[in-house]
C-alpha cells in the first residue's frame, strides 16, 4: 500500500539534491552560461559583466571530457552468454545492438552524475527489451535499510508533470497535485511484478548513502573555473585594440585645454618637465593561455586522463609507448567494466522478469549473464608485435599457430586449414619425397585375325 503523504514528503525534501543534479546534467550537455554567469557575478565588478557576457567561453567542458573519455566501455560492443549455456538465446535482450547503444549512453551519464536508474520495458512491436534511462534529477527513492542495492521506493515526475509512484507491491500515478489517476480503461495502475522495475546503477559502491552527486563537484567546479578564465582571456584579448594616455610631471598647473578643434587636438602640457605617453596594454596572452591550458590538464590527469590529450600533442606514439601513456585510463575503463558487469546482471534479473510478465510466453534464459569484453585500448604497433612473437617462438615457449592466433587473430577452423595446407606444400616440396609417378599407359591387347572356313 502506498502512503501518499510519505512521497510527497520525500519528494519535497529532496529538492536541493535534484537541483544540484541538474547543473550537472546542464554541464554535461553544454548548457552551462547561466551558471557560468553567476560565477563571473562573484568575480568581477558588475561594469565589467556586459562586456564579459558577450565574451562567455564554454569550450572546456572538464565534466563532458571525463565522461566520454573515461566511460566508452560499451562503445564497441560486447558479447554476453549464460554460464554453462554458451548457445542461449539472448535476441530479446540484446536487442540487435540497442541494448549496447543505450548501455553507452547510461555509462556516460553515471560517470557525469554518479547514478542513473534503468527500466527494461518490452517492446510490443519487436518484442525485444527496451532500456529507459531516468536520471536522477527526476526522481527520489527509498532504498532497503539492509541492502543498498535494493529500492523500496520509487517516485518520479514526468515530463508531463504527473509523478510516478512505485514500491514492491504497489503502483500509483498522479497528477501535479497529487491526485491519483487511472488508466485509460478506468482501472487502477498495479504492480504486476512484485519488484521495482528499475536498477539504480552508481558510480561507486553505495556504502556512505544512496546518492553521490557530490562526487562529481571536483569536475563541476574545474568545469567552471576554466570557462571563467577562458571568458577572463577573451575579455583581455578584445582589450589589446586599446591604448591608454598616461601624463606624467603635471604639478599643479595640469593639462590644458585643446589648442585647436580639428579631429587631430592638440595638448597644451603647461608644467616644466611635464610628458605624456601612450601605454600599449599588452598582456602575455600566451602565458595566460599556456596556464589554463596546464591547468586543464593537471585536472584531467588526477582522473586519469593523459595530460597530453588535453594540450593538443601532435605525437603519433602507438603500440607499447601508448600503453604506458594511456595507464591511467584503461586502469579506469577495467573499472568501469567491473562496475558495469554487477548492474547489468541486475538488469538483466528484471528484464527476465519483465519478459515473464509481458511477453506472451517468450522467456529469457535462466543463469548468470557472462561478459566478454572488447579491446578498446590504443592500437598495437605491428611491426613490434611481431618481433616480440618471433622471439618468443625462436626461444621454443610457443608454437607457429599460437603466432598466427595472435598475430592475424585466426579461427581455430582458419588455423586447422592452414596447417593441412602447410602440411600439403611440405610433402610437394620436400627433396627426399619420392618422385610422383605418371600412371602407366593401359596394355592393348591386339585383336585375333579371322579365320577363313
Amino acid at each position: 500500500m502506498i502512503e501518499v503523504k510519505k512521497y510527497i514528503d520525500l519528494w519535497d525534501n529532496d529538492q536541493p539534491r535534484r537541483q544540484a543534479v541538474a547543473e550537472l546534467l546542464c554541464i554535461y550537455d553544454h548548457d552551462w552560461d547561466d551558471l557560468l554567469k553567476e560565477k563571473l557575478k562573484a568575480n568581477f565588478q558588475p561594469q565589467n559583466l556586459k562586456r564579459m557576457y558577450s565574451k562567455l567561453d564554454t569550450s572546456l567542458n572538464m565534466l563532458r571530457w571525463s565522461a566520454d573519455t573515461l566511460s566508452p566501455i560499451y562503445c564497441e560492443g560486447v558479447s554476453r552468454s549464460i554460464e554453462g549455456d554458451e548457445s542461449a538465446d539472448l535476441s530479446i535482450y540484446e536487442a540487435d545492438g540497442i541494448l549496447d547503444l543505450t548501455l553507452d549512453r547510461a555509462a556516460r551519464l553515471l560517470f557525469a552524475v554518479r547514478e542513473v536508474l534503468l527500466r527494461p520495458i518490452l517492446d510490443e512491436a519487436t518484442n525485444t527489451i527496451t532500456v529507459d534511462i531516468l536520471t536522477p534529477d527526476k526522481c527520489s527513492v527509498i532504498r532497503h535499510p539492509d541492502n543498498p542495492l535494493r529500492l523500496v521506493g520509487l517516485v518520479y515526475q514526468t515530463k508531463s508533470g504527473d509523478y510516478v509512484v512505485w514500491d514492491e507491491d504497489d503502483h500509483k500515478v498522479f497528477d501535479r497535485s497529487w491526485r491519483e489517476k487511472r488508466r485509460d480503461n478506468g482501472e487502477r495502475y498495479e504492480n504486476d511484478y512484485s519488484m521495482i522495475p528499475f536498477v539504480l546503477a552508481h558510480a561507486a559502491f553505495p556504502e556512505r548513502g544512496t546518492w553521490h552527486e557530490q562526487d562529481a563537484n571536483g569536475l563541476k567546479a574545474a568545469t567552471l573555473n576554466l570557462g571563467l578564465a577562458k571568458t577572463d582571456y577573451n575579455h583581455k584579448r578584445h582589450l589589446q585594440s586599446h591604448k591608454q594616455l598616461v601624463f606624467t610631471g603635471t604639478g599643479t598647473k595640469g593639462i590644458g585645454k585643446k589648442a585647436n578643434s580639428d579631429a587631430g587636438s592638440a595638448i597644451v602640457m603647461k608644467d616644466q618637465g611635464s610628458d605624456a605617453k601612450v601605454l600599449d596594454l599588452q598582456g602575455d596572452l600566451g602565458g595566460h593561455l599556456d596556464a589554463i591550458v596546464n591547468d586543464a590538464a593537471q585536472t584531467l590527469s588526477l582522473y586519469g586522463i593523459n595530460p597530453a590529450a588535453v594540450r593538443g600533442n601532435m605525437d603519433a606514439s602507438s603500440g607499447y609507448a601508448l600503453s604506458i601513456k594511456l595507464t591511467d585510463t584503461e586502469r579506469v575503463w577495467r573499472q568501469q567494466r567491473v562496475l558495469w558487469e554487477a548492474w547489468e546482471r541486475q538488469l538483466y534479473e528484471v528484464s527476465r522478469r519483465v519478459v515473464e510478465v509481458d511477453g506472451n510466453g517468450a522467456s529469457l534464459p535462466d543463469g548468470k549473464l557472462l561478459f566478454e569484453w572488447p579491446y578498446i585500448g590504443p592500437a598495437q604497433d605491428k611491426n613490434q608485435d611481431a618481433e616480440y612473437w618471433l622471439k618468443l617462438l625462436a626461444a621454443g615457449v610457443t608454437s607457429v599457430p599460437e603466432v598466427r592466433r595472435h598475430l592475424f587473430d585466426e579461427t581455430p577452423e582458419q588455423l586447422r586449414q592452414w596447417m593441412e595446407e602447410k602440411e600439403v606444400y611440405a610433402q610437394e616440396t620436400s627433396p627426399i619425397a619420392p618422385p610422383v609417378m605418371s600412371a602407366p599407359l593401359p596394355v592393348v591387347e591386339p585383336e585375333p585375325e579371322p579365320v577363313e572356313a
